[in-house]
């Protein structure tokens, strides 16, 4: 229950960062008096930041659905490896 809710949390972080970027870069170019392009030049640093923040949620959503499917994997390794171990332990006693 607590991994389900923190997987959540993760995965909800990961998406807003992800979102955050290109709705702060709207609303920055929404919300101006002068054209796009002098207002990107003008907060070229923020912009920026705001584009690095999006690359980063992307990135931080690969690595928390590599480690989901890792422990998936495991797991079914693990079981098998114990069904394996259980029937050749039944096969000795027999």
């Amino acid at each position: 229950m607590v991994r389900n809710l923190t997987n959540l949390l993760l995965y909800g972080a990961g998406i807003f960062a992800t979102m955050a970027g290109p709705a702060g870069i709207a609303a920055l170019l929404y919300f101006s008096s002068a054209p796009w392009f002098d207002t990107l030049r003008s907060f070229q640093g923020l912009a920026a930041g705001m584009v690095a923040l999006t690359a980063a949620g992307l990135a931080f959503l690969g690595v928390c659905t590599t480690v989901s499917n890792q422990r998936k994997l495991q797991k079914e390794q693990m079981l098998a490896t114990r069904r394996r171990s259980a029937s050749a332990f039944i096969g000795e006693i027999q």
